[in-house]
């Protein structure tokens, strides 16, 4: 259904780490140096507890970095969650590499700043993913425009995030998949393997697109798994290359360590991720702020405790913002309570769809965060719609000319973003909506980013194939201005200096 690229074909061996042409890799760089910049801006100029969640993830690394490997929960800890029974190798990481802060800057800044490092990297395997894809050069560039001016995406990866390395290793597997597919290489595949493994460590919502890319391989590959057998047999033969049988060892490492942590976990507590009460006492897990939430609103709607405790819980947070929060959500807890007729009823879940992906939006071209700036106007939404809009044209253009993909794994991609979105959607916010009554709990656009850079490409490809070809640089040049434009320069036109140090 997709063609291989012509970089493909012109080199069989190496086609998935060849180069792009001179004028490519001119936009390339241009756009690396000029995202770097504005990431680096935010690191160094963003002040604390601006950034989502940030001060515990800051303190998560802060207690691995003085524990000579893993930490255990102790009253350092308490304020952060749980320190144990969590995929922590962002944590571990950064611990390990605060260690070796010998610069004359702050622990925060050099933790930024090395978060930096990850976006790089981010853009360049995403980068390499769109040029397997297609050989469209508009559709590249545009793509590439696109990715490195999303506000939310370039203003995360200036802050202390385990999203960041998520949204690498997401990307990485996403590569590698389709770098396998197209050259049928051991390597590509072995390296997905390793990112899958790796962020499943990092974070707990990698699981599903974990499963997803393990349904997709499985599809993709159920004409040959005779060859894959005969292949797994000779791991343990002393003919194996050497590169191959350190990536298999990496692996098993890796499986190991997943099998320990969700395994452990399943069996001690019956859950993936246990909640911080079953491993802490309730005195010492009320001082994590997520969880003193989530217990004050749970057992107030259930009646268990009375308004006023609830209240006093919730006046125990110590983070501002969490603490303004809760007490809004007990707020609506209780006006339902008290005139549970004037409670408009539960959306159902194609209303929910709707609603979530009008709340997603926005997030993405804008920041949501400790504090938020949002493009909510139709004037400032109505070009990304347009854009999406025709997009879909295109698409529907080249179903009915019977071309309707980029490349032969088009269907395994689509499926895998496809569904970490319904899973997001209707899995995990949905399930707290119903809960909850509050459509914008939990609800933050950046955990869509693990399959951004995918859904990036096919809008891309798609808007540009929507237009005659004597058209199509004009209107990418025209789209690719406006992203441009609509996010620093629209920073810098709507912030206040209560963001800034």
């Amino acid at each position: 259904m997709f063609n291989c690229p012509r970089s493909c074909k012109d080199d069989k061996n190496q086609a998935w780490i060849s180069p792009g042409g001179k004028i490519e890799a001119l936009f390339f760089w241009v756009s690396m140096a000029y995202f770097a910049a504005k990431a680096i801006f935010f690191a160094l100029r963003i002040r604390e507890r601006v950034f989502p969640d940030e001060a515990s993830w800051y303190g998560i690394v802060q207690v691995f970095s003085r524990a000579v490997w893993l930490p255990v929960d102790s009253p350092e800890s308490y304020p952060f969650g749980l320190v144990t029974h969590f995929p922590s190798l962002y944590f571990f990481l950064m611990g390990k590499a605060l260690v070796g802060n010998v610069f004359p800057i702050s622990d925060l800044f050099f933790l930024r700043l090395i978060n930096v490092g990850i976006g790089l990297l981010t853009i360049f395997f995403a980068w390499r993913l769109c040029c397997l894809l297609t050989d469209l050069l508009s559709a590249r560039l545009l793509f590439l425009t696109m990715l490195t001016n999303s506000l939310m995406l370039t203003f995360l990866f200036g802050a202390v995030s385990y999203d960041n390395l998520v949204n690498l290793l997401s990307v990485m597997a996403f590569y590698f998949f389709c770098a396998f597919s197209l050259k049928r290489q051991v390597m590509p595949l072995l390296f997905a393997f390793i990112s899958v493994l790796a962020g499943c460590l990092t974070k707990i919502t990698f699981l599903p697109l974990a499963l997803l890319f393990a349904i997709a391989i499985l599809c993709r590959e159920r004409k040959h798994l005779q060859g894959v057998s005969a292949y797994f047999r000779t791991i343990f033969s002393p003919t194996i290359k050497f590169d191959q049988l350190s990536a298999w060892l990496i692996i098993g490492i890796m499986a190991g360590a997943g099998l320990t942590l969700y395994g452990g976990n399943w069996l001690r507590y019956s859950q993936l991720s246990p909640s911080p009460d079953s491993v802490l006492s309730l005195e010492n897990a009320l001082k994590y702020r997520i969880f003193a939430r989530n217990y004050a609103l749970t057992n107030y709607k259930n009646g268990h405790i009375s308004w006023l405790e609830a209240q006093r819980l919730a006046l125990q947070i110590r983070e501002e913002s969490d603490r303004r929060d809760t007490l809004s959500l007990l707020a609506v807890a209780r006006e339902q309570k008290l005139h549970p007729t004037s409670v408009e009823p539960t959306m159902g879940r194609l209303h929910y769809s709707v609603a979530w992906l009008g709340r997603v939006f926005p997030q993405l071209f804008g920041i949501m965060a400790h504090k938020n700036m949002l493009k909510e106007s139709k004037t400032d939404l109505a070009p990304y719609f347009i854009m999406l809009a025709l997009a879909l044209l295109g698409f529907l253009l080249r179903v009915r000319a019977g071309a309707a993909g980029l490349m032969n794994c088009s269907g395994q991609l689509f499926f895998v973003t496809s569904g970490y979105l319904v899973v997001l959607m209707q899995l995990v916010n949905y399930s707290i909506y119903k809960s909850s009554s509050v459509l914008v709990l939990a609800l933050q656009g950046r955990y869509a980013f693990p399959v951004l850079v995918p859904f990036y490409i096919l809008c891309a490809y798609y808007f540009v194939v929507a237009w005659p070809p004597r058209l199509r640089l004009w209107s990418t040049a025209t789209l690719g201005v406006f992203f441009i434009f609509g996010e620093f320069p629209w920073f810098l036109r709507h912030v206040t200096p209560d963001w800034f140090f």
